[in-house]
């Protein structure tokens, strides 16, 4: 026997038998009963090795199926999607190796295994809008080949339509929808204004305007300048406001705009001016400021008196020195209801309505100043309605030192409905009425109002009533007024039904007379009722009935009503509460309106406060924050320490005295009263 023999093959190969004088696979091989030589031979080959190869859905991959490769070789594949795929992912002996379009197996040492995955091509798919309108659905799409986007709709923003899409798409079909998408597609929803009349102005222009969109407007231009034969929008350019008046006279269903440009307008073609019941906008193109219309002392303005509507507007203009007998500047009579609005009123005079004459004509006068008129009644407006129950409206006005018989800024009489909204009355004077002198059956809610520094020579030098019926005075200040009548009170109340007062404040009247804050007439008898108010004057109603409810007065009504004090509401000179006033968070929430004077919410704080006035102090530093935002437009520039204009008195000092923070001129103004003890006199 020979001893054992084992046969090793080298890396990459395999033992495959014995050839020779010895065949077999014994290994190791050990040779027994040896009775010759022999010659044996070891026999190897080289291992090959399986590449398994296979695809998904969408594609193949080359070579496909098992792959022989020897030990040490190198197969490529190719992943090759078909038509509108892409390569997904591959996975190489299971594991990811990316979307790869090609992968090589190198050095081949084992079993190994590639699988392409495949997926359809996608599309962005984009959707947006331009100005005017807007997308809904969704914007932003990925959509798969040959497949449909989700609808989308273009909406157009109001005044605005929709005119089609751009982009890679063209078309007005809306909602839209893609179908059988194959590249990506950016798509503009496109909106074009509205000119719903065909006038060649927007809709969005005419109603920001205040001009009727559905009715062809009609501008026709004034200038100061020399008369041209420039044309605009049709219509020549007018020297006068009467020449462009008259060429807006008409009847064929338009809407004529006279448009004033800047600059000062005198004789005849621009006074006794009369719309004949045709209903025109005379406006400024430049505001009130810069477009003067004076009149020279002589005639009215405009008379608006046969039955012109709301689309008939005087806006933007300044009339002075206008003279008449009814309405120094402007008339408006029988059933006319015009709005008068952004006007500036100076230096009219007249035996009724200084400025205007409202009679039988619901008119609506916004945001006009009325200064220096003067007249019989109605130093600036005298408001009447023979026919009964005539509306009136006055918001957001502001009346300086009219002066009349009765009602130095407005007198109203027989069957007026009159609300008045955020209006100032400073330094108006009359014998009756130094500011209001309410009439005959006249009703009036008064809001969010301020009379003061106004005088009377006989009554109320604030208000004074005569016969009316339901009076309402809410949120109000009622402060400073004089008037040379021993007892009279800043609001006179003679005879009428109920009088109302809520959240006001009335202080400081008439200062060293007996009765300084209301008083009724001895000889008629009111109903009285007060609620959340201050009333630091003095109240006298003899023969009336008087309820106080939750006020502040200086005559002593805590034995009456509910929630009534007594004591020093600790008011600035110009009426406004205090951090220290008793009068805070001490009023009812029950009927209390949901803004004060100044326009803020109430209740601020743990209630309501008494007065027109909720103390509103944010930062905590005793200046209510109305009052820092007036003056300095933020909460943060003062504390109240500091002295803003220079002048030497704090802005707390100013604000506690009623002056202006901002303006060295305005100083704190302080009483000074001197008295004599027994035994001589001042």
């Amino acid at each position: 026997d020979c001893s054992a023999v084992t046969a090793v093959p080298d890396t990459g190969f395999h033992f495959t038998g014995w050839s020779g004088d010895f065949t077999g696979t014994d290994n190791p091989l050990t040779l027994t009963n040896v009775v010759s030589d022999m010659a044996v031979a070891a026999n190897f080959a080289i291992n090959i090795y399986t590449i398994t190869a296979s695809a998904g859905p969408g594609g193949s991959v080359l070579p496909l199926g098992e792959i022989p490769v020897e030990h040490g070789g190198s197969v490529a594949f190719a992943m090759i999607p078909d038509a509108n795929f892409h390569v997904a992912d591959v996975l190489v002996d299971g594991v990811s190796a990316g979307p790869l379009e090609s992968y090589e197996f190198t050095s081949v040492s084992s079993d190994r295994s590639i699988h392409a995955e495949f997926a359809i091509d996608t599309y962005a798919v984009n959707f947006s809008a331009e100005a005017g309108g807007k997308i809904t659905g969704t914007a932003s799409q990925v959509v798969a080949h040959g497949s449909s986007t989700s609808p989308v709709t273009a909406v157009p923003d109001q005044y605005y339509g929709f005119s089609g899409w751009t982009g890679d798409y063209s078309g007005t079909d809306n909602p839209l929808t893609i179908s059988n998408v194959t590249s990506d597609m950016d798509i503009s929803a496109n909106f074009a204004a509205l000119d719903s009349d065909g006038d060649g102005l927007t809709d969005e222009y005419e109603v920001s305007q205040g001009y009727r969109p559905d009715i062809f407007t009609v501008l026709l231009y004034v200038s100061n300048a020399p008369k041209t034969s420039g044309m605009k929008n049709d219509v020549p350019v007018s020297g006068t406001i009467g020449e462009a008046l008259e060429l807006a006279k008409q009847s064929d269903g338009r809407e004529y705009v006279v448009l004033v440009g800047p600059g000062t307008y005198t004789g005849a073609g621009n006074k006794k001016l009369d719309t004949e019941g045709y209903n025109v906008k005379i406006r400024s193109t430049d505001g009130s400021a810069a477009t003067v219309i004076d009149m020279e002392g002589a005639e009215r303005f405009i008379a608006i008196w046969q039955g012109e509507t709301s689309e008939t507007w005087l806006d933007g203009l300044t009339v002075m020195n206008g003279r008449n007998f009814s309405g120094g500047a402007v008339y408006l009579g029988n059933g006319a209801c015009p709005e008068i609005r952004n006007c500036v009123f100076v230096g009219n005079s007249a035996d009724s309505g200084g400025a205007i004459l409202c009679q039988d004509a619901p008119a609506a006068i916004r945001n006009c100043e009325f200064a220096g008129n003067s007249s019989t009644r109605g130093g600036a407006i005298y408001f009447n309605s023979w026919t009964g129950g005539t509306s009136y409206v006055v918001e957001n006005c502001a009346f300086r030192e009219n002066t009349a018989d009765r009602g130095g800024a407005v007198t109203a009489n027989y069957e007026c409905d009159l609300a008045f909204q955020n209006c100032a009355f400073d330094g108006n004077s009359a014998s009756h009425g130094g500011a209001l002198d309410l009439g005959e059956n006249c009703s009036a809610v008064i809001e969010c109002c301020r009379f003061a520094d106004n005088t009377a020579i006989n009554n109320g030098p604030a208000i004074t009533t005569y016969k009316t019926t339901d009076i309402i005075l809410r949120n109000c200040l009622i402060t400073r007024n004089y008037s040379m009548a021993y007892n009279t009170g800043a609001v006179f109340l003679m005879d009428g039904d109920t009088y109302t007062i809520e959240n006001t404040t009335i202080a400081f009247n008439e200062p060293g007379q007996a009765i300084t804050g209301i008083r009724e007439y001895p000889d008629w008898s009111i109903a009285l009722n007060i609620s959340n108010s201050i009333i630091w004057d003095t109240v006298s109603v003899p023969n009336g009935t008087v309820s106080v409810n939750f006020s502040c007065t200086k005559d002593d009504f805590t034995g009456s009503g509910t929630g009534n004090i007594c004591a020093d509401p600790l008011l600035t000179g110009d009426g406004w509460l205090i951090a220290a006033s008793p009068c805070i968070d001490s009023g009812s929430a029950a009927g209390a309106p949901a803004t004060d004077i100044h326009g803020q919410p109430r209740p601020w704080g743990a209630g309501i406060d008494m007065g027109c006035d909720e103390f509103a102090d944010s930062d905590n530093d005793g200046l209510a924050d109305w009052w820092e935002l007036e003056h300095f437009g933020d909460l943060a520039t003062s504390d109240g320490t500091g002295d803003f204009d220079g002048d030497t008195y704090s802005d707390m000092a100013e604000y506690l005295a009623g002056s202006n923070p901002t303006r060295p001129e305005s100083k704190p103004v302080y009483t000074v009263n001197f008295s004599a003890g027994a035994g001589g006199k001042i």
